[in-house]
């Protein structure tokens, strides 16, 4: 069930990332203005205007994904998910330390609604990774030996 919810958050913070605008992109004009622009995170605008965190959230969680589906069978998949997940949620986090850029807005400017629910899901996502691995299943007793066989019958002894 764990590795369920953490695929299911993977997937719904990998959709909104590719079929949204939720990346926050600044242009600043000659006249002192400043448009802001909403962007996919994989769009290549972001990577040219020097706004690399979505576009690095974006890649890390495709490698997420991956790792998410892999991880349901390999045990060293399961520790560099149980890694990668809580880089994915804080490198999702690094938009808020543009200030400069957002000086009409401050620093939420830098992350839209969406980019925070994207945010959110990557964190569940990484709290389910982290509980799996941490979390081990019991382990059953051994069921007792089966009883030795009974002495073959007219055996004098």
């Amino acid at each position: 069930m764990k590795r369920f919810l953490q695929i299911l958050f993977t997937a719904a913070a990998l959709a909104l990332q590719i079929l949204t605008k939720a990346a926050v992109k600044v242009t600043e004009t000659g006249d002192n203005g400043v448009i802001y622009e909403l962007v996919s995170y994989f769009n290549v605008k972001l990577f040219f205007s020097g706004m690399l965190p979505p576009l690095i959230t974006g890649v890390l969680t495709c490698f997420l994904m991956i790792l998410s589906i892999v991880a349901i069978k390999g045990k060293s998949a399961r520790l560099a998910l149980s890694i990668l997940a809580p880089i994915t949620f804080i490198v999702s986090l690094l938009p808020l330390v543009y200030k400069g850029e957002y000086r009409h807005y401050g620093a939420l400017g830098a992350l839209s609604l969406l980019g925070a629910c994207i945010s959110l899901a990557l964190l569940l996502s990484s709290v389910f990774a982290i509980w799996a691995m941490v979390r081990k299943k019991p382990v059953r007793a051994a069921p007792p030996p089966p009883p030795p066989p009974p002495p073959p019958p007219g055996d004098p002894a």
